[in-house]
């Protein structure tokens, strides 16, 4: 994005989240794109928000018990992989087209890992998953563990992928 365009869109977002300066995350509120960066997902600290960037709109919200703190928009679709506050540990993928579905559905919809999820990632059918010392991939489809990948410590989640 241009910098006038970023300015733009964090005012609008600011009428929508309460919203503090920050690196990855402002206050509560953890903010990330889709993969062709038409989307933005808000991780907030009662769930999630879904904004169109064009043109900006709020597309989608819901709210939780708990806080949203890792959120991955999957494409242009309904789907998203999330982490909460209260399970740390699990990933989640949600179908936000029938919440209800999914919520019946939870042990093909969740992975959970023996310690806390510090980031994830998703391109082509393959989910990401950074711990402290490991990186997984899983197959998007059943959650499968496909590789793991042993790493230095990494607490503050660094994990980039390309498509």
């Amino acid at each position: 994005l241009r910098p006038i365009k970023h300015q733009a869109i964090y005012a609008r977002l600011s009428q929508h989240i309460n919203l503090y300066y920050g690196a990855s995350q402002i206050g509560n509120t953890l903010l990330s794109f889709n993969s062709d960066r038409s989307f933005l997902a808000a991780g907030t600290s009662r769930g999630f928000k879904i904004f169109s960037l064009e043109p900006f709109q709020l597309r989608q919200h819901r709210d939780f018990a708990t806080r949203t703190v890792l959120l991955e928009m999957i494409n242009r679709s309904n789907l998203l992989a999330m982490v909460v506050d209260t399970a740390r540990n699990k990933l989640r993928i949600y179908d936000d087209s029938n919440p209800v579905v999914m919520q019946k559905a939870a042990e093909r919809a969740e992975s959970t890992f023996k310690s806390d999820i510090n980031q994830i990632r998703i391109r082509q059918r393959k989910v990401c998953v950074a711990l402290s010392n490991k990186v997984f991939v899983l197959n998007f489809s059943n959650l499968e563990v496909e590789h793991v990948f042993e790493t230095c410590d990494n607490d503050e989640g660094l994990l980039s992928i390309n498509n």
